[in-house]
């Protein structure tokens, strides 16, 4: 292990076509630190940022460039999660590693109707790993028990082979 924990993440895209179809469409993201949110999408172009709302845009890209900006800002999750758009792809990841980031995703009003590939109901990937002592794992030390191993041979001819797992992690 290298002792490096691993960010929660998910993915979602924003339809071509369909992505400004729903007024009031909502999703809730939830950050490692427990903080949910709920965002709302309008249609009508009365979004307020200061309720949680982002206005669909001309295209997909547009849109989901709008949700970027709100979930990152004071008014959203405010760097608890970051998200990276690609077109109408929206990649959102947890900011604060590890497996308390896989975090609960809901969606509601009919937010996958304006999605080509739904949100996830997770995040998911989050790892927590112990850094090594050393390069190659913790040992056992002396104390340890069952840290003796025997291997006997017949001949003097015979291949060795020792199990040795339970000695490293």
């Amino acid at each position: 292990s290298t002792g490096d924990d691993v960010a929660a993440s998910a993915t979602f895209t924003f339809d071509g076509s369909n992505h400004n179809s729903v007024n009031n469409a909502a999703i809730t993201l939830t950050s490692s630190a427990g903080v949910g949110i709920l965002y709302k999408i309008k249609n009508d172009g009365s979004a307020n940022a200061s309720s949680q709302e982002f206005n669909s845009g001309g295209s997909a890209n547009a849109t989901a460039l709008a949700f970027e900006s709100l979930v990152e800002s004071s008014n959203g999750h405010n760097g608890a999660i970051a998200v990276t758009v690609e077109g109408g792809k929206v990649t959102l990841t947890q900011t604060i590693a590890g497996d308390e980031g896989n975090t609960d995703i809901t969606t509601n009003n009919n937010f996958n109707n304006i999605c080509s590939v739904n949100p996830p109901a997770t995040f998911t990937d989050g790892a927590d790993f112990t850094a090594w002592e050393r390069p190659g794992g913790h040992y056992l030390d002396e104390t340890a028990e069952d840290a003796e191993y025997t291997q006997y041979f017949e001949t003097g001819l015979e291949d060795l082979e020792v199990d040795i797992t339970e000695l490293v992690e």
